[in-house]
């Protein structure tokens, strides 16, 4: 399968990374974080993103490079995930296609794929709510990382594991509900 995972600039990156690291074991993923998103992993992580995805099966795309596979609808995905700032959400409910992250959200929704929209910043006011309902209403899955204990993973562990079950991955390490 082939997936595409978008990273705007939100405290967190690194949740959003080890999708796409666990994506690729057995994927193809082409990857794009936005400048914001870059700052935030050096901020957050005191790392570079090129250690993330060494010896994986991950593409690395440049935001501003508009003419890159993804913003084409004749090249196919499986489904996109978006780990999503406010402004992206403004700017996605909106229409707005002036980066490589937003235009290939705009081809993913015209090529009626399933999109993942995992809004990263809270509380939640009633212009982000708006936008994300208007999301929803095109067709978007919305998936905030939302922690349930009953699971007893880890946060991170649950929330990859959630997230890959809307992608169709299996991912072991999520512990799923057992009633006795």
């Amino acid at each position: 399968m082939r997936f595409l995972v978008a990273i705007n600039g939100a405290s967190g990156v690194n949740l959003a990374l080890k999708l796409a690291k666990v994506l690729s074991k057995e994927n193809k993923v082409y990857l794009i974080l936005s400048k914001g998103a870059l700052k935030v992993l050096k901020e957050e992580n005191n790392k570079k993103l090129k250690k993330y995805i060494k010896n994986t099966n991950i593409t690395l795309l440049k935001n501003d490079d508009l003419a890159a596979s993804v913003s084409s609808g004749s090249f196919k995905l499986d489904a996109a995930f978006y780990y999503a700032s406010s402004d992206f959400l403004a700017k996605a409910s909106y229409g707005f296609s002036d980066t490589l992250i937003l235009r290939s959200l705009a081809v993913n929704l015209k090529e009626n794929r399933k999109i993942i929209i995992a809004p990263r910043e809270m509380p939640l006011n009633e212009i982000m709510l708006k936008n994300i309902l208007k999301l929803n209403k095109l067709g978007c899955i919305i998936a905030p990382a939302i922690y349930a204990k009953y699971s007893k993973s880890s946060f991170k562990e649950f929330v990859i594991g959630k997230w890959c079950d809307l992608l169709g991955v299996e991912y072991k390490k999520f512990k799923r509900w057992k009633s006795e």
